[in-house]
C-alpha cells in the first residue's frame, strides 16, 4: 500500500492549497499543470518552457516543498502556534 499516492480528502485538501500558495511560483505552476491541470509532462514541459528532464527535476523539487510546507503547518497546529 503506497499512502503517497491516496486521495486528498476534506481538511487535508484546504491544508495542501494553504501549503501549495506558500510555495514560489515555478513549484506552484508545476504541481498545478501537471496534478490539478492534468497535463501530460510534455505538455507541462512545453508550457513551462522546459525540458522534460527539468519538468521531473522541479516537480521531484516542488513536491518535496510541498511536503515540508504540511508538516510544518501540522506541527505549528500541534504546537498552538501558527505559521
Amino acid at each position: 500500500d503506497n499512502t503517497d499516492h491516496e486521495p486528498v480528502r476534506g481538511a487535508d485538501l484546504a491544508r495542501m492549497h494553504a501549503a501549495l500558495d506558500r510555495l514560489n511560483e515555478r513549484y506552484r505552476a508545476v504541481i498545478t499543470l501537471r496534478y490539478l491541470a492534468g497535463l501530460s509532462a510534455d505538455d507541462a514541459a512545453a508550457e513551462l518552457d522546459c525540458s522534460n528532464a527539468m519538468l521531473a527535476v522541479t516537480l521531484h523539487r516542488a513536491l518535496a516543498a510541498l511536503r515540508r510546507e504540511m508538516e510544518h503547518e501540522t506541527a505549528d497546529a500541534l504546537h498552538g502556534g501558527a505559521r
